[in-house]
């Protein structure tokens, strides 16, 4: 979609500015209308220092901008602390060179 080709668009400049080698880069994806929590990229990066390729997540939807019917919905299908099924570009990190060995 539009936004993943805005995403890999941005990457590439991103990757035609920088020296090294690409397993020397992290590349941190989030979404305009989304805010991350204050830690979101140290600890991406923390996890990138032990040996972390990729780093996923999901996203939480700002509750207050929800009908009561969508919150019950999100709140039926989302368990803490559990797998959930999807994978987030809101939520993505990936080190560069694992990013141009998956195609990009």
């Amino acid at each position: 979609g539009r936004v993943g080709a805005a995403r890999a668009q941005g990457v590439d400049a991103a990757r035609a500015g920088w020296d090294g080698d690409d397993a020397e880069h992290w590349i941190a994806c989030t979404d305009a209308d989304s805010a991350v929590p204050p830690a979101w990229i140290t600890s991406q990066l923390e996890l990138a220092d032990a040996g972390s390729d990729v780093v996923v997540g999901t996203v939480r939807p700002e509750l207050e901008d929800l009908s009561p019917d969508q919150v019950a919905a999100w709140r039926a299908t989302r368990v803490p602390g559990h797998a959930n099924g999807h994978v987030h570009g809101a939520n993505l990190g990936v080190r560069a060179d694992a990013y141009v060995a998956a195609g990009g």
